[in-house]
């Protein structure tokens, strides 16, 4: 209770304090817990946040976006190929 998923935006006072997103939106500038190795809070890593005092909890492992996962190209013989001619709509670009 009172735990969001946050993502590392930044670190900041060499890795004592980090510039979060929370996942509602917001930005925050948040502590960690001195048991967690800071060094693995880079930019983009999720983890969770406590709001009541702004500190990362758990570091959360690294998953794939499912919307992300979809789009892939997923051709049998390795990575196709595309020219001008395959995408359409982009006469004034070209």
């Amino acid at each position: 209770m009172g735990q969001i998923i946050g993502e590392v935006l930044r670190q900041i006072d060499n890795g004592e304090r980090f510039i979060a997103k929370a996942s509602s939106g917001p930005r925050y500038v948040v502590g960690c817990r001195s048991e967690l190795r800071r060094e693995n809070l880079l930019s983009g890593t999720h983890f969770i946040l406590d709001m009541t005092t702004l500190t990362i909890m758990r570091i959360l492992p690294r998953e794939v976006d499912p919307s992300v996962f979809h789009m892939k190209n997923r051709e049998e013989n390795g990575a196709k190929t595309v020219s001008f001619s395959d995408i359409g709509g982009l006469n004034d670009q070209i």
